[in-house]
């Protein structure tokens, strides 16, 4: 069961890679992000879950904001720079498109 969810994270952070900070693959941006995670050198921006956590990575001189999954050990999701902000928008009107 866990290899799927593992398996799924792959796929869903490979389209929004692509989707939100214009990355083809993956492949060499994730080892490095999830490395400098486990080492403590990203900003830790907040905790979702007991296993999901936000974090604020800079590979390459470019900054990702993604979330991290301690017990698959991977990336869950790429989030856009401004998420808090399209969050804090959904909040205040509801269902509602402002």
């Amino acid at each position: 069961m866990q290899r799927m969810n593992i398996r799924r994270h792959i796929i869903h952070c490979e389209r929004r890679a692509f989707e939100r900070y214009d990355e083809l693959s993956i492949k060499d941006i994730a080892p490095a992000i999830i490395s400098k995670i486990h080492r403590g050198e990203g900003e830790f921006v907040k905790r979702q879950s007991n296993s999901k956590t936000l974090w604020r990575v800079t590979v390459n001189q470019k900054s990702y904001k993604v979330v991290y999954d301690k017990n698959t050990k991977c990336l869950v999701t790429f989030l856009p720079d401004d998420a808090s902000k399209s969050r804090e928008r959904a909040e205040t009107c509801g269902e509602f498109a402002c």
